[in-house]
């Protein structure tokens, strides 16, 4: 399968991007119950999180449940090339039902002064997967992905 570069929107978004690729990546488990948001550096806490949903969403819908608050630091699952922009960690948020993740998704939390939006995990990790098996198949039309043949050395 051969993949033009200039008429794949989304090659071009990742390329544009240059935040760099995944070191391995499976397809993801469905969380269906959840929300993410991302953000850059490590100095934000669960309780910060927790503090901010309670203001922020919780406040408008308290029969909105929260299961759990899980920290997943990317910049340990992506290489990032030299001289690129930091990579946002990501922040999930699991919820008791679908219908409170419906109610929360696209709503905003702020963290000093920086908003981030509460997103649907399943749509945010369904099209990064898409964009590396994109990418990884274009790089194996360049032959970059395949492994060349260890040389064998001959015993004397």
């Amino acid at each position: 399968m051969s993949m033009d570069p200039t008429k794949d929107p989304i090659l071009r978004r990742v390329a544009k991007k240059s935040k760099g690729y995944a070191k391995k990546m499976t397809k993801p488990d469905e969380q269906p119950t959840a929300v993410c948001f991302s953000m850059p550096g490590t100095e934000l806490t669960h309780e910060a999180v927790w503090r901010q949903l309670e203001k922020d969403v919780l406040a408008q819908y308290p029969e909105v449940k929260v299961s759990s608050i899980k920290y997943v630091p990317r910049d340990l699952l992506i290489v990032r090339p030299k001289g690129a922009d930091p990579i946002e960690n990501r922040w999930v948020v699991s919820l008791s039902s679908d219908w409170g993740r419906k109610r929360i998704t696209g709503m905003w939390l702020r963290f000093a002064e920086r908003p981030v939006q509460l997103k649907c995990y399943d749509d945010v990790v369904g099209s990064e997967y898409r964009q590396f098996k994109r990418m990884k198949e274009y790089m194996k039309d360049f032959k970059i992905f395949e492994k060349k043949p260890k040389k064998k050395h001959k015993k004397r």
